[in-house]
């Protein structure tokens, strides 16, 4: 019965860390797909407009949390605001201390802002993989603010996805050389955002952890307190706007294709959103930028699948290193792999042992026969 409870809960880890994954490669390969789309003999370059499209995905939390809360009060027969948490702080949080979520919700949009603009400059290979920085970022505020310790494998960790980025930033400078792209701008715009995020995300841990808040509730309040924030403010428009959202219905109108992208980032953005939260509600902030991390390789093979960038080797050494490093950040050791691989075998040669041992003895047709000529 023991077993079946672990594989039970294994299956439930691996399923909710798969589709973490799954839409987070989702939210970046739509939205590469709309920066090299065309429309009026241009790109469809609006980066903050697809910032309202994330908090629009975000919104889609609101409805389900509603339903949820819907089920619960006709369940309950009066609204439950169990649901917010199980702590005797619940009750302020609803009346007051959700204001504190304002906070996350800001960095939220900065990193997020900063992020769409990189990713109209560079490829999304390089994109994501220096994304992968906000896992030291998050590392070290998690030891200096949450109190939590880091062991050697870990740091080890750290420190390979720290020289696995500096290995596609190399291979960006090379890029650069050899062509008009000001991709070490879009690498610094990365890295940037994500400062800004690891420091929301920490934030986020420690609010969740405190008042064991439903991950939907930092959802609803980002899409309620940054709804206005996210409207139009920065694009290079050739008219010189800082955006003009009336030139990108108008893109749209043009190439009605992009409203495939837009749906479908919607949708996958709420996705893991969602997803995203939940894993880092039960292990952590850094756990969850390190599955995060994990999409890297479905990413830059599509980038290269669709040809918006070309194979570069220097960029697969440096997904190695990173997927290494975040290899010994979940403390994987080969002296691990070997003891186990020994333990199967072992298992192995135990049974093969039985199966020879069984077929040796004399199978009870042979006992009769024996006896049948005896008598």
């Amino acid at each position: 019965m023991g077993i079946t409870v672990l594989q039970v809960k294994f299956a439930n880890v691996s399923y909710l860390l798969h589709l973490f994954i799954i839409s987070g490669t989702g939210n970046t390969v739509l939205l590469k797909w709309m920066d090299e789309t065309y429309a009026l003999e241009r790109k469809f370059y609006h980066p903050y407009m697809q910032v309202l499209f994330s908090f629009v995905g975000e919104s889609l939390c609101l409805v389900w949390f509603c339903a949820v809360e819907g089920v619960k009060k006709f369940k309950n027969k009066e609204f439950n605001k169990k649901s917010l948490g199980s702590t005797a702080n619940n009750t302020q949080l609803f009346e007051a201390k959700y204001m504190m979520l304002f906070i996350p919700a800001a960095l939220d949009y900065i990193a997020t802002s900063l992020n769409f603009i990189s990713l109209t400059m560079t490829s999304a290979g390089s994109y994501q993989m220096l994304r992968g920085s906000v896992i030291i970022f998050t590392g070290l505020l998690s030891v200096g603010f949450l109190g939590r310790s880091l062991s050697m494998a870990k740091v080890c960790g750290i420190l390979l996805v720290t020289c696995g980025l500096l290995t596609v930033g190399s291979a960006d400078e090379i890029q650069q050389a050899n062509s008009n792209q000001n991709l070490s701008d879009s690498d610094i715009l990365v890295i940037i955002a994500q400062v800004i995020k690891a420091i929301q995300l920490t934030y986020e841990e420690y609010f969740i952890i405190k008042y064991d808040v439903s991950p939907l509730v930092p959802l609803v309040f980002y899409f309620q307190q940054l709804f206005v924030l996210a409207s139009p403010i920065l694009t290079n428009d050739p008219d010189g706007h800082l955006e003009n959202p009336i030139e990108m219905f108008n893109q749209i109108w043009d190439n009605c294709i992009l409203l495939v992208p837009i749906i479908l980032f919607i949708f996958t953005y709420a996705a893991s959103s969602f997803f995203g939260t939940t894993v880092m509600k039960r292990y952590g902030a850094t756990t969850r930028q390190v599955v995060d991390a994990a999409r890297t390789f479905s990413v830059w093979m599509v980038s290269i699948f669709c040809k918006w960038q070309t194979f570069n080797i220097i960029q697969l050494v440096g997904f190695f290193i990173v997927m290494l490093g975040i290899g010994f950040y979940h403390e994987f050791r080969i002296t691990n792999c070997i003891k186990r691989m020994k333990e199967m075998l072992s298992i192995t040669n135990a049974i093969e042992e039985k199966s020879s041992l069984t077929e040796s003895l004399p199978l009870q047709s042979d006992y009769q026969s024996v006896f049948q000529m005896k008598t």
